[in-house]
């Protein structure tokens, strides 16, 4: 069975009464999982009682963890098959390539080194002529572009497999996927509930403390 969210939030929200009934299995399953528990006793009523607190009250935070966990084994697991399906010819043409690059430069006329070395002392000397005017311009324009640097900064997110697109919260009409997915977009919506992270494969280390960045 499928381990989520979702599903541990149906089975708590059915009540005892249903999980040690018609969703026995799915209780037990989810006990087992969530608690490393190899051989939960179905039958014992102190017992079940007791498995059922614990699920209430720690099975959200074991389910969390458990998919960071896979999360991440599955992200070192895609990585190492990228590297070992990468084909050797790629790499023999980009050695091939090295090697001519070099080659060229070697083989480059004196005349146009000469012609680069002028060319180099004149932009110095018009450099040096420009004015403190031009030079102001050029330092805001450098601001503006590393402002907009950090405003394009990649995504650090990226939603499970299978997962199309989601609603930034329940009955909202701001859809995302993978395509439209930023960082503000991602720390949105886990601000709004931290346990949504299970619906996400790829993440930082340190997101929860982004959310508490975020501002409201």
């Amino acid at each position: 069975m499928n381990f989520t969210e979702e599903s541990l939030n149906e089975l708590l929200n059915g009540g005892y009464e249903k999980a040690v009934g018609v969703d026995k299995n799915t209780f037990i399953a989810f006990y087992a999982y969530l608690f490393d528990d190899n051989d939960p006793c179905t039958t014992c009523g102190n017992k079940l009682s007791g498995y059922w607190n614990r699920l209430v009250n720690e099975g959200n935070e074991k389910l969390h963890k458990k998919l960071k966990v896979m999360a991440r084994k599955e992200q070192n697991t895609q990585d190492e098959l990228q590297n070992d399906l990468q084909p050797k010819e790629a790499v023999q043409d980009n050695a091939e390539q090295n090697t001519q690059d070099e080659l060229q430069n070697d083989l480059q006329p004196k005349e146009a080194v000469q012609d680069n070395a002028e060319q180099n002392t004149q932009d110095e000397l018009q450099n040096d002529l420009q004015p403190k005017e031009a030079v102001q311009d050029n330092a805001e324009q450098n601001t503006q572009d590393e402002l907009q640097e950090d405003s394009n900064e990649p995504c650090k997110f990226r939603l499970r497999s299978g997962i199309t697109s989601l609603a930034i919260d329940f009955g909202s009409s701001e859809l995302f996927n993978n395509d439209t997915l930023t960082n503000d977009i991602a720390l949105r919506y886990l601000k709004i509930n931290p346990n949504r992270i299970a619906n996400f494969d790829l993440y930082p280390d340190n997101w929860e403390a982004l959310i508490g960045e975020l501002a409201n």
